[in-house]
């Protein structure tokens, strides 16, 4: 039996529509995009690489990503030197 990272489709709407029915929803609860109101880049992507697409487990989105807390220290950083 395949991983499921190793299912290959026909297409890359099969792939990701597949993938919606798994994960429905955006990190922050919103349903995520039908295929035709996808960007033409994500559909280039998905059609690229028809395969689907491995969950990794939770992410805990409350807590910042290294670019947030950089970009926090530098904005904390200029109105330091900039009152």
């Amino acid at each position: 039996m395949q991983e499921q990272s190793e299912q290959r489709f026909a297409s890359g709407r099969e792939a990701y529509e597949h993938d919606v029915a798994n994960a429905p929803l955006y990190h922050n609860g919103q349903p995520r995009r039908k295929w035709d109101d996808l960007s033409e880049v994500a559909r280039w992507s998905w059609n690229r690489n028809p395969t689907a697409r491995e969950r990794t487990g939770q992410t805990d989105y409350r807590k910042p990503s290294r670019l947030q807390a950089f970009a926090r220290l530098a904005i904390e950083a200029e109105e330091t030197q900039n009152p």
